[in-house]
């Protein structure tokens, strides 16, 4: 997803606002990864460069930023784009561009949005009935992707992750917690290998380090920007 302006505060302001609206663990996550990026492109044609503001995590925008859009009233054509931006969306959450013909449909619903939706386009893009009846059933197909509670997602015929969105939740023999926003740096504070990380995140046993000492009881992950985390 992608929003523009010339003013880059302005964006800073957007992202503070969006950040503060995560709950405790989708925050930890936000915060330290790339959900969000601000850069400046220039534009061909203009002296003055746009500031943009970009967000990739497709379980945010579908769990989180669509449910915060739906309770807002759009006018003209940006409703029309917002529907078809929210099921691009979700079609992308499901992983249907995992197939060609899903791939197609995709990009032909996005080749119809903004500028090409205006009336002052000589040469407009639209869906026909053909390709919107392929799309009907496209989104009433079953997901090719699925994420688990630890917030895992996974191609289902491949058996294969692909995506994650979970913070790590450490706990220690004296019972203080530690949380970490990847296996490497839980590796890194615990002294051992990131395999090592992995392995106890999927069996829950305590972690060791390699004077055989346990160094915490257990590590499990915590799902963030899940459907819940909107309420």
């Amino acid at each position: 997803m992608v929003t523009t302006t010339p003013n880059k505060v302005l964006l800073e302001k957007i992202r503070e606002f969006l950040l503060s609206h995560l709950d405790e663990y989708s925050g930890m996550l936000g915060s330290t990864t790339k959900l969000f990026n601000i850069t400046d492109k220039k534009i061909k044609g203009d002296n003055k460069p746009i500031s943009v503001l970009e967000i990739y995590q497709v379980d945010y925008i579908c769990n989180i930023l669509i449910p915060y859009f739906d309770k807002i009233q759009f006018r003209t054509k940006k409703y029309k784009d917002y529907i078809d931006f929210r099921t691009l969306a979700f079609l992308a959450l499901d992983g249907k561009y995992l197939t060609e013909k899903g791939k197609e449909l995709m990009i032909k619903l996005g080749d119809t949005m903004n500028n090409n939706r205006l009336s002052t386009n000589s040469n407009p893009l639209t869906i026909d009935m053909s390709t919107k009846s392929e799309l009907d059933l496209l989104i009433k197909s079953k997901p090719l992707i699925e994420v688990d509670s630890e917030g895992r997602a996974m191609i289902i015929h491949e058996k294969k992750y692909i995506r994650s969105t979970y913070i790590i939740k450490a706990i220690f023999l004296n019972g203080s917690i530690s949380y970490f926003t990847n296996g490497v740096s839980c590796a890194k504070a615990l002294h051992v290998s990131n395999n090592t990380i992995t392995q106890r995140l999927n069996d829950s046993k305590p972690i060791k380090n390699k004077e055989g000492l346990v160094s915490a009881l257990t590590v499990k992950r915590i799902r963030a920007y899940s459907p819940k985390s909107s309420s």
